[in-house]
């Protein structure tokens, strides 16, 4: 599995884990619902900003997002 699906299952894990819908935490961070769903899929890599915006709303550091080898 590429590091695109990596980041996107590890994001979709912090944000079930926080309580957030997609909806919801794309609403916080300013992007479609359809959006994040793509980047929780793998099929889009999120740009750094929003990176830093998905980090900041789900209380993690950045780095946080790129742990994944439990995974």
């Amino acid at each position: 599995m590429d590091n695109k699906h990596l980041l996107g299952r590890r994001i979709k894990e912090l944000r079930k884990n926080a309580g957030l819908t997609q909806e919801q935490l794309a609403e916080m961070i300013n992007i479609e619902t359809t959006s994040l769903s793509g980047i929780e899929s793998g099929r889009h890599f999120p740009s750094l900003p929003t990176i830093e915006k998905i980090s900041k709303n789900l209380n993690v550091e950045m780095k946080t997002l790129f742990d994944f080898n439990h995974l």
